[in-house]
């Protein structure tokens, strides 16, 4: 099912807050292999 257009902006802008606050931590994560 398609995702409401501003659940995702609402989405993006949370993610870009969380890199702008710590990206190291979070990339890093993102990294890791699951």
């Amino acid at each position: 099912m398609p995702v409401p257009r501003h659940w995702k902006l609402h989405c993006n802008e949370h993610i870009e807050q969380l890199y702008n606050k710590n990206w190291i931590p979070v990339s890093a994560t993102c990294m890791t292999p699951s």
